[in-house]
């Protein structure tokens, strides 16, 4: 055989080969594309496989099976309850129908569905290959959601409610007296945010689709705002906080005792005692007479009631004396009525008042505190009420009190009717009670540590006084 011939003969026999290698491939390719259209056809109702939900297999699967899964979902999440609670009490409750509580596992399903069935042709076709070849997993998760707005509008009306802005202290001297003065205050602010997480990372979470009856309860806590400026920051003076108060009742005061009264408490109202210093009532209050704005009062002269300027201002001075001795305060100066009157044992046992007459009997007291002490009335005119309130700075004094004991108790004497023009005919007007006679006395002892720094027994000896009614002369 020629040359020539055996490279014809190699060649014949490459071709042969190489046409059996395209031959084969051609075969396998074509059995390959008829069994994948063969499954291909299989999926033609169905999700393609390799693709999953939440974790699940898809494959085969009908969309309006899974829709219908997801359906019956909703319907269960719609029953869901959940309450919402402040100050151990429910403010409201709401259903997941209200909330519209859903899952989007039908709008997931779709798109589940629409692999290798969207997109272009060479589109379709890859993701067709890598399903059914498994080449590739298609996932894909659902969500739940729901509707924040009755939640966010119950928070809304619970802050206009609660809600309450922070306040700073204030304390304005003008002369020797303070004009304005206010400590601070905490704010209340309804801790929204909090809520709403807990609320949402419970509701769209796994668990909230293993309760059926039973609701999801859920706290609205507050949180306290603190003021920018408080009470120690305001004033220079040391005070800080209340170190005592004192209160007295003033009912069946007619109204120009009630005027009296009144008038020499904001005499007294934002007084400043330095530290150290004496304070002396009479020359705080300075003259009590009309000229100074007082009105007539009945006051006891010479043991009858008469009508007199100032009538009255002795309530303020018994109730500045108990707020002092509340406070564990020196007391210096002090003088008890000669008789009981009715207006100090409303609210007291007989043995706490004090009484003054300028100039000579006062009421004085020490200042032996670590600050200045800033006196503060308030008179409540509903029920009749009087507090002397003192701001200062405490030490580590300790105030004990005694209960008040009493002996040598005389009876009252007869019933006293006097004329009074300023009353018409036919007018009887009562002024003062009966009391009897006794002696009273209570025990005053401030202590610091171990040492005794004040030591007192408070002594009053009152003579009876009798029931004084006002008799009308008046045509």
């Amino acid at each position: 055989m020629t040359k020539s011939h055996r490279i014809k003969h190699r060649v014949s026999e490459l071709s042969a080969f190489l046409l059996g290698i395209i031959l084969t491939f051609l075969t396998a390719g074509i059995l390959i594309s008829i069994a994948v259209l063969l499954q291909d056809y299989s999926f033609r109702d169905g999700i393609y496989p390799s693709v999953t939900v939440d974790g699940v297999s898809m494959g085969h699967r009908k969309v309006s099976d899974i829709q219908d899964k997801y359906s019956k979902l909703n319907t269960q999440l719609s029953h869901t309850q959940i309450e919402l609670k402040y100050n151990e009490g429910v403010v409201a409750t709401y259903s997941g129908e209200l909330l519209k509580l859903h899952s989007d596992g039908a709008e997931i399903a779709k798109q589940a569905y629409l692999i290798a069935r969207q997109g272009s042709s060479l589109t379709q076709v890859k993701e067709k290959l890598q399903s059914l070849l498994k080449l590739r997993t298609f996932e894909f998760t659902t969500h739940l959601d729901y509707d924040e707005s009755p939640i966010t509008d119950t928070l809304k009306l619970l802050a206009l409610q609660y809600n309450v802005e922070p306040r700073n202290a204030l304390f304005e001297l003008k002369g020797n007296k303070v004009s304005a003065f206010s400590i601070e205050k905490n704010g209340l602010l309804i801790n929204a945010d909090e809520v709403r997480g807990s609320i949402r990372n419970t509701l769209l979470s796994p668990k909230v689709l293993s309760r059926s009856t039973k609701p999801f309860i859920f706290t609205v806590n507050s949180v306290v705002v603190k003021p920018l400026v408080t009470l120690a920051q305001a004033n220079t003076q040391g005070i800080t906080e209340l170190i005592g108060e004192g209160t007295s009742n003033y009912t069946h005061s007619i109204p120009g005792r009630i005027h009296n009264l009144l008038l020499a408490s904001d005499k007294l109202h934002g007084t400043l005692i330095p530290r150290g210093a004496v304070f002396s009532y009479n020359d705080t209050v300075g003259e009590i007479s009309a000229r100074t704005g007082y009105q007539q009062a009945y006051v006891i002269v010479n043991g009858r009631t008469e009508l007199g300027d100032g009538g009255g201002v002795c309530q303020t001075s018994t109730t500045l004396f108990r707020a002092a001795i509340n406070s564990g305060l020196p007391i210096s100066e002090w003088t008890a009525h000669a008789y009981r009157v009715g207006y100090y044992e409303n609210d007291s046992k007989p043995g706490r008042d004090a009484t003054v007459y300028s100039p000579s009997v006062d009421l004085k007291f020490v200042n032996d505190t670590p600050a200045a002490i800033l006196i503060q009335v308030e008179s409540n005119l509903d029920d009749k009420t009087l507090i002397y309130r003192l701001w200062g700075k405490m030490d580590d004094r300790k105030v004990t009190i005694s209960d008040v004991s009493t002996s040598g108790a005389l009876p009252a004497p007869p019933d006293r009717y006097q004329d009074d023009p300023s009353l018409k005919k036919g007018v009887t007007k009562q002024v003062d009670w009966a009391a009897g006679g006794l002696r009273a006395w209570f025990d005053y002892k401030v202590t610091k540590g171990l040492e005794v720094i004040q030591e007192k027994t408070f002594v009053s000896n009152y003579k009876p006084w009798q029931a004084v009614y006002l008799v009308g002369t008046q045509d």
